[in-house]
């Protein structure tokens, strides 16, 4: 399923949560007043379309963060909105959760790239979902790496952030540059530095630490340096 469009002034909800179940990909929502969009990808594609029709969830998470997408929502209705999905994948099982996770968000920057959508934030994918923290939320967290506790005892970071941290993380990294011939080229402290040095997005050079494939016929890049 590529490039299906459901109107929600049309289509049942329920149709449309039948037609997404088991299945993972990249969605856009479209403002039919103003035809401004958002861009995501989720690998439960049917959650995560119920969790935009939450306003309470809606309205909660913009007391953590900003949302455009979210606020839209809330704003113009959903019955002034399209839900698009713009390609249906097979995630591969034999790859771990992260890895699964990168080739969404792999193929979802593609998108983002290409369609420029005004409703997403940010222009990474992968890069807090979309959201801009708010400064209340930035002091929590600022006191939880201080090791403050906050008022939420007992919370747990979900599936999805551990996954998203784990992935920041690793951008920090150090990362040796081959040629096809694997001759050194250059080193780098991280996988960020990296991509500004060479041009390529962060996540293509972090999947490419994890493959060992060459990059663009040029580059190979390890975490290690090779004798």
């Amino acid at each position: 399923m590529i490039n299906k469009t459901y109107k929600l002034s049309e289509v049942a909800v329920s149709k449309i949560a039948t037609d997404l179940k088991f299945k993972s990909g990249i969605y856009q929502w479209i403002n039919n007043i103003n035809r401004k969009s958002y861009i995501g990808s989720s690998s439960n594609l049917k959650r995560r379309f119920l969790e935009y029709l939450n306003p309470n969830r809606l309205n909660r998470e913009l007391e953590r963060g900003e949302s455009i997408i979210y606020k839209a929502l809330l704003k113009y209705g959903y019955l002034s909105f399209e839900f698009r999905i713009l390609e249906i994948i097979e995630l591969d099982t034999s790859l771990t959760t992260d890895e699964q996770s990168l080739s969404l968000k792999l193929l979802e920057q593609k998108y983002i790239d290409s369609i420029k959508p005004a409703y997403n934030i940010l222009a990474i994918a992968g890069s807090n979902r979309g959201h801009k923290l708010s400064s209340e939320t930035r002091a929590k967290m600022s006191l939880a790496k201080k090791g403050i506790k906050s008022h939420r005892k007992g919370s747990s970071h979900s599936t999805e952030s551990k996954i998203l941290m784990k992935q920041n993380s690793g951008r920090k990294i150090m990362v040796y540059v081959y040629n096809p011939e694997w001759d050194l080229l250059n080193s780098f402290n991280s996988i960020t530095e990296c991509s500004k040095e060479t041009h390529i997005h962060y996540l293509v050079i972090r999947r490419a630490l994890i493959s060992k494939k060459l990059v663009q016929n040029k580059y190979y890049f390890s975490k290690y340096l090779l004798n």
